[in-house]
């Protein structure tokens, strides 16, 4: 068993609460990446298949120029992309060396569909980590750029969530508009193949209030319902096939 990798787990934020069993899974499957100053681990708009645990060093998340965050030991990056499975909403670079565990979308599905209960384990990280996100940004957006700027900070979140394309299915004609009542809001859309490639998930949702809270909680709930529905099928699967 990987000690190292089970320690660093133990200690990580994200899997908070998870119960002793299923560390000791998730350890035996990652992978120790270590990083020189300078390395882009993930990339903006890439596919993503892999979360990261930092065990050590600083690491710098960013738009462009635009720094959104620094993470350090206990932080993990990367687990909205494998939640969802969409392009990487963000890049995250290595200030400073660094020593990460790589965890593959297949191998925690694997243990989650083992361990239905982690699924509320990760609910709580990430609704924990959104309402940090939220609370940092809704701050500083009107601290430093004013009720307005942080309206259009909101929109170009909730746009970069909204479905590029559509899915492509034999006898349905899939089409969609939206126009916010104000520059962002809560409302959101979401149309995707569901993990068996046969059925299609059409969300439709409204999240309270206006501005970057609502953009983000809206990107949130996205993602959960993405991994609901994926982790479901599984659950399914499994158990069609021990019954």
């Amino acid at each position: 068993m990987n000690d190292y990798a089970l320690d660093h787990l133990h200690r990580a934020s994200f899997l908070e609460g998870a119960e002793d069993i299923v560390l000791v899974e998730l350890a035996r499957r990652t992978e120790t990446v270590d990083a020189t100053a300078g390395d882009a681990i993930v990339l903006k708009g890439e596919l993503g298949s892999r979360m990261y645990f930092v065990v050590e060093g600083r690491m710098r998340v960013h738009d462009g120029e635009a720094v959104l965050a620094h993470l350090g030991p206990g932080d993990v990056f990367g687990e909205m992309a494998v939640l969802d499975r969409e392009v990487r909403s963000a890049s995250v670079t290595a200030e400073t060396p660094a020593s990460l565990l790589a965890l593959e979308r297949e191998a925690f599905y694997d243990v989650l569909t083992g361990h239905p209960e982690m699924f509320q384990v990760v609910i709580r990280s990430v609704l924990r980590r959104e309402r940090e996100i939220v609370d940092d940004v809704t701050t500083r957006s009107h601290k430093l750029m004013g009720y307005e700027r942080e309206l259009e900070i909101g929109r170009r979140i909730q746009q970069s969530f909204l479905p590029a394309s559509h899915p492509s299915v034999a006898g349905l004609e899939l089409g969609a508009h939206f126009e916010a009542a104000r520059e962002v809001a809560g409302d959101f859309y979401d149309l995707f193949m569901m993990s068996d490639n046969r059925h299609v998930a059409l969300v439709i949702g409204d999240v309270c209030d206006k501005g970057v809270g609502a953009a983000l909680f809206m990107t949130l709930f996205r993602s959960l319902l993405r991994a609901a529905s994926l982790f479901g099928l599984q659950s399914a699967d499994r158990h069609g096939h021990e019954a």
